[in-house]
């Protein structure tokens, strides 16, 4: 079976062909290879050679934060941690935030105590600090209280 005879569209292309000139023929081949390089290029060419550029750029991207991260060293706590009895350091640290704690009480190596009406936009930034200057907020329980924004909470907080 040769490609003239494999379907007649086929064959009626060949006879097609055979018909033109000889110019006309490599014109249309000329034409044909021009046609096959342009699908070519832009159908699977371009499109894998941006994927390359769009890898390249986040392999640097990647690059440059692991350079950033490796030098920029340890994390450091957020706020130095007084010395003295968790007690008070808890008080101390509450005052800024305008939270004033309640039932303070030390069980084994933590301080257990509860907060009453806090107002809920000043506990959530007072726990982050608590938590960034080393403390571990190992219990925690808080519910809406009474009057709207506050919170009445108790908790555990313990050295690491």
């Amino acid at each position: 079976m040769t490609l003239a005879t494999a379907s007649p569209a086929v064959a009626a292309a060949v006879a097609w062909t055979r018909e033109r000139s000889r110019r006309e023929q490599v014109l249309i081949a000329f034409f044909s290879g021009f046609v096959v390089l342009t699908l070519f290029w832009f159908a699977i060419l371009r499109p894998l050679l941006g994927v390359r550029e769009d890898s390249i750029a986040r392999i640097a991207a990647y690059e440059s934060i692991k350079a950033r991260v490796a030098n920029a060293g340890p994390i450091s706590p957020g706020m130095a941690l007084p010395d003295g009895p968790l007690e008070s350091v808890i008080v101390i640290q509450s005052a800024p935030f305008g939270i004033t704690p309640a039932n303070i009480a030390v069980e084994g190596d933590g301080v257990a105590l509860t907060l009453n009406a806090a107002r809920y936009d000043s506990v959530i930034p007072w726990l982050g600090a608590l938590e960034r200057s080393g403390l571990v907020i190992s219990e925690l329980r808080m519910t809406r209280s009474a009057a709207e924004g506050t919170v009445d909470a108790t908790m555990t907080v313990t050295r690491p």
